[in-house]
């Protein structure tokens, strides 16, 4: 998967044309791809009766030749998440059941979607899905009721809190000095339930207790 990813390197259940590197030519067959076939983009179609039939575990990684792709900034931070773990989510989830999308598509479709400030998977409702693919080496991404499928797998396996372990002990083994910040509440106004008012006193000269962090 991501750890083996290919750049036009291609086996046979992958051979998808680069006919639509330019933005135009993409909107124009992801658009025509909702209207003939299976979806908005859906253009591997191969690969989504395989994945249908059972016939794969997930969809292989290919990333294309596509210019002025949207939103391909995010590939940015990509090495800086890896780095830090991200798909080592793997080493602790069990793979998710037989589909078109495993569980390291489903982690980086996270992990973008707070780089692009989508706040929840209603809201990938209004961005183009094939564009979206594309930073991710797919043809689209899913849709709403897929991710939200693929999320209620991942959440009943219940180990998020291994994940974090497993996180925390990797990045305190990489670090020769540590250092802990204790959270001081230095805003005395921080928070939705804080109950101070503002300029009830003048804080300058005293000292105060935090507040609960409720933020």
């Amino acid at each position: 998967m991501y750890s083996d990813w290919e750049i036009k390197k291609k086996d046979p259940l992958t051979q998808h044309t680069d006919c639509s590197s330019q933005p135009d030519k993409r909107s124009e067959a992801d658009a025509q791809a909702g209207e003939e076939s299976l979806g908005v983009a859906a253009s591997w179609l191969t690969e989504r009766m395989m994945a249908a039939t059972g016939g794969m575990q997930e969809v292989p990684t290919v990333f294309g030749h596509h210019q002025s792709v949207e939103h391909a900034a995010v590939l940015l931070a990509l090495p800086g998440l890896l780095s830090q773990g991200l798909l080592q989510a793997r080493q602790i989830y069990q793979p998710l059941p037989k589909g078109y999308y495993g569980l390291e598509h489903i982690l980086l479709l996270l992990a973008n979607m707070a780089l692009l400030r989508i706040y929840n998977p209603e809201q990938l409702k209004t961005c183009k899905p094939g564009e979206l693919g594309k930073i991710m080496g797919l043809d689209r991404v899913p849709e709403v009721k897929c991710l939200r499928e693929k999320l209620s797998h991942i959440v009943l396996q219940n180990k998020a809190e291994a994940f974090e372990r497993h996180l925390s002990k990797q990045w305190i083994e990489q670090q020769a000095c540590l250092y802990f910040y204790i959270d001081g509440h230095v805003r005395i106004y921080h928070g939705h339930q804080a109950t101070y008012k503002k300029n009830l006193y003048p804080v300058k000269n005293y000292v105060w207790p935090a507040p609960q962090n409720t933020g």
